[in-house]
């Protein structure tokens, strides 16, 4: 399972992903949608580790992969 908890992260100043909360359990597909700057793009890449998150947590099962 991929858990997401009040997930920040920002790019200087700005603020790309304010408080972003999810789950994925194993075996299921999760879509994120919105608008043009709203942190899409930003979240897959903090939960990839290309981007490092403020505050937050990012769990793989029952492990920490925020940092």
């Amino acid at each position: 399972m991929l858990s997401v908890e009040d997930l920040h992260c920002s790019y200087g100043p700005i603020d790309a992903v304010r408080g972003l909360s999810l789950e994925a359990p194993t075996g299921s597909l999760v879509c994120i949608l919105g608008p043009n700057g709203a942190g899409k793009s930003t979240t897959l890449k903090a939960i990839a580790g290309l981007v490092r998150p403020w505050r937050g947590m990012i769990r793989v099962g029952d492990q920490d992969v925020t940092r």
